[in-house]
């Protein structure tokens, strides 16, 4: 449901945005995660914020970087809700994704028209979501297969303790990987006119349906410049000295996207690789993309900037007996982007190493790294699943989302002492 702060007039929703219509300023220069050099805000030093610029008819959302009075900023020129998506993503997480969070040296404002606005949502929660959209002006857009109206496809009663897998008995399965399930369940369209500088500006918002969760999705975009999104407490960038400071990505085998998406950034400025460099291999710890490395979302691999919740309403528990828990589930998705060789001899190319867990336990669908712990998680959840589904109805469900960061814990500490 979608929970109002009478504070600050702002609406939560559980998701990531994936920034696409962007306006860019300068970036200070402090240190960053393992760079001394490194022209990045330190993770976890600068705050992210909403502003209206008064003057411009936009609302950007900045984060601030500091004395120096400089920072980078995400905007929807014209749309005079910006401010309410942070608490709207708080009460439904998912998040805000798009084209590259792009920035390094930019010395004057950067704006790319033809960009639009993504919103990935967690299963259940696109209702609440493209509801919201139309209560601030937003009005479907169909494609040539979809219905004139959105409720002919999206339905409100989604049921989380319904079996989320479609293989009888593969809780345990070893190949109950990332590649294994379709990402999108579905994509909706929603767009605005609005009046900018005496003209009449369309904008566009697509709504994406996510089969897991958003993270396993952003895993399969076409290169790793675009793996930034915004949570509603925080931004962050997975491979930010390669994103903003060498301005390089790869390219990611696999991903279902045109060629022309790769020319669009090329043509912005950066380098893609289509496969890694001599001396990511060769040097993997100075590498910006640390192959083989186990990463985390808002881990010290990750440029991670936190936004001020003030007057955001914590989350509330998902049922009467339910844990109650504050963090966005983002937080604990993890990957290892690993090599294996090309087709071409002696290349090396990467590949987005995850595995999921999706148990009627959890509310939320996660992905770890380490096979170890999913199946470890795995295994509690069909002990905990069986006691569930025989002595509860769908009204008095226990959602156990709070024992994942418990199980990290375990995991961490097995490893640090040499336990696995």
């Amino acid at each position: 449901m979608l929970i109002h702060s009478a504070e600050q007039d702002i609406i939560k929703f559980p998701g990531v945005i994936h920034p696409r219509k962007s306006i860019f300023v300068q970036i200070p220069h402090t240190s960053h995660l393992t760079s001394s050099t490194s022209s990045l805000p330190a993770s976890g030093s600068s705050t992210l914020h909403l502003v209206t610029a008064s003057n411009a008819n936009a609302n950007i959302l900045c984060f601030d970087g500091g004395s120096t009075g400089t920072g980078l900023c995400f905007g929807r020129p014209g749309d005079d809700d910006a401010e309410t998506m942070r608490a709207v993503q708080s009460s439904m997480p998912g998040g805000i994704g798009g084209d590259a969070v792009e920035a390094g040296d930019v010395d004057v404002e950067t704006f790319y028209p033809e960009s639009d606005l993504d919103l990935y949502a967690h299963p259940g929660h696109v209702y609440e979501l493209v509801e919201w959209l139309e209560s601030v002006g937003y009005k479907f857009e169909p494609s040539q297969y979809q219905e004139k109206d959105w409720h002919s496809h999206v339905s409100v009663d989604w049921d989380g303790t319904v079996k989320r897998t479609n293989r009888a008995d593969r809780a345990l399965a070893h190949d109950l990987d990332l590649m294994w399930y379709p990402d999108i369940a579905g994509v909706y369209t929603f767009k605005r006119f609005v009046a900018m500088d005496g003209a009449t500006v369309e904008l566009k918002v697509q709504v994406m349906e996510t089969t897991c969760n958003p993270i396993e999705a952003i895993m399969k975009f076409h290169s790793t410049c675009v793996m930034n999104i915004i949570t509603f407490d925080a931004a962050y960038s997975f491979y930010p000295v390669a994103t903003f400071e060498e301005r390089s990505a790869l390219k990611i085998p696999g991903s279902r996207h045109r060629p022309d998406v790769i020319e669009k950034y090329v043509k912005r400025g950066w380098r893609v690789y289509a496969v890694f460099r001599p001396g990511d291999i060769m040097r993997l710890c100075t590498s910006p993309f640390f192959p083989n490395k186990t990463w985390w979302v808002g881990d010290r691999h990750c440029w991670s900037i936190p936004l001020d919740t003030s007057g955001v309403k914590p989350r509330p528990a998902l049922s009467q007996s339910s844990e109650q828990f504050p963090w966005d589930p983002s937080i604990h998705n993890g990957w290892i982007m690993s090599y294996e060789d090309s087709r071409v001899a002696g290349q090396k190319e990467p590949v987005m190493n995850a595995h999921l867990v999706m148990s009627t336990i959890f509310r939320y669908n996660y992905i770890f790294p380490n096979e170890t712990l999913a199946l470890a998680i795995r295994a509690w959840s069909i002990s905990q699943g069986k006691l569930n589904h025989l002595t509860l109805m769908r009204e008095d469900w226990t959602w156990f989302d709070a024992e994942i960061p418990r199980f990290r814990e375990v995991q961490d500490w097995a490893e640090l002492t040499g336990a696995v």
